[in-house]
């Protein structure tokens, strides 16, 4: 196994290269701008991107992405049984060696056992990622080109960027991440619009009610209240976003507000991206909506707990990131408020 953080890689004009990001929605938002990069470099390349069921829709009808391959993590397949993921899996494999890739590449900015895995299991005879522990002889494998981890607070975008330097391609300014949406997808939103008819010439704000709990990515649902009051009281036109599994639990909490502000759920990825674009603002925890925000072209304001503004801020659009003793509960919604109503000043309004 070799390292290849100082060597060019010689490929031919038309080489066939595989992507692997199998990680979460907002990791593989960052890695958009990667791939725009790749294509630019290699325009007669032939590009594979393999991910998750979960991010499909993230880097489904990429312009620079000719094909995505797709498998179920057991985790995500319950109450199936994991052997069906598994037995999926295998068959994808299958269609991802009929393809003949020359190269594979973990973008993952760490070393991750599970992506060295689907790497090799690709049989691409150059597979890049990142250089592993001090581990046995099988995880060190996977790879036999690798770059060192990255501790550097840089961002992901450009980090994701840098596992394609040995192809020759430049990571220093990675460009916006975009998600390709047709028509179809901005039209639950639309009409969801032509129900609540907010009122023209005022800031349409989304607020996404959404985290993680184990991770401490939760903002407290009274801050929410009182910063839906407060936006209000600015004169803004405020909507709740959320997972339909948690449309429930923002109900009741938006319960305590008079009159009830409207909620927009969708189950599909891209229309809940199309909806962001068509509002003015965004509000959101750090996470994988923030990043589909950011996809969106739409400017941003994210709440920060435990994780790095650096590595994780919105890419490339108009943000404000706050952060507070590395809890998010000590972030104040007058706070919030003054953000939204900063980033309100400079957007042109779009309805």
């Amino acid at each position: 196994m070799s390292d290849v953080s100082r060597e060019a890689i010689s490929l031919g004009a038309e080489p066939r290269i595989l992507l692997v990001r199998n990680d979460n929605i907002g990791d593989v938002v960052c890695t958009l701008p990667a791939v725009t990069l790749l294509r630019k470099r290699l325009p007669g390349a032939y590009i594979g991107i393999l991910v998750c069921r979960l991010t499909e829709e993230v880097v489904s009808g990429h312009p620079d992405i000719d094909r995505v391959f797709v498998y179920d993590k057991a985790k995500h397949i319950r109450p199936r049984s994991p052997l069906a993921a598994w037995w999926g899996m295998l068959g994808m494999f299958g269609e991802v060696r009929r393809e003949g890739f020359d190269v594979a590449v973990g973008l993952k900015s760490r070393y991750s056992g599970s992506q060295g895995w689907l790497v090799f299991m690709s049989r691409a005879p150059l597979r890049i990622g990142r250089r592993p522990g001090a581990g046995g002889f099988i995880p060190r494998a996977f790879f036999n080109r690798t770059l060192p981890e990255d501790l550097r607070s840089v961002h992901e975008t450009v980090k994701t960027a840098m596992m394609l330097a040995p192809l020759g391609v430049d990571p220093s300014d990675p460009p916006p991440a975009r998600i390709s949406l047709s028509d179809s997808d901005f039209k639950e939103f639309r009409e969801f619009l032509k129900v609540q008819n907010p009122v023209p010439g005022r800031p349409l704000v989304m607020v996404n009610v959404s985290g993680r709990p184990e991770e401490g990515r939760t903002w407290p649902g009274p801050s929410f209240i009182m910063l839906v009051r407060a936006l209000t009281e600015m004169g803004m036109e405020v909507l709740f976003s959320s997972a339909p599994p948690d449309e429930p639990s923002v109900r009741r909490l938006a319960g305590e507000l008079d009159p009830l502000p409207p909620i927009f759920s969708t189950r599909r990825l891209k229309s809940f991206v199309a909806a962001i674009s068509l509002c003015d603002i965004f509000v959101t925890v750090q996470g994988g909506p923030m990043h589909l925000a950011a996809a969106a072209a739409r400017p941003v304001v994210g709440l920060f707990g435990r994780q790095d503004p650096e590595i994780w801020h919105p890419w490339k659009v108009d943000h404000r990131v706050l952060k507070k003793d590395g809890e998010l509960s000590a972030i104040e919604p007058s706070e919030v408020a003054l953000a939204v109503k900063e980033l309100a000043q400079t957007v042109e309004l779009g309805r």
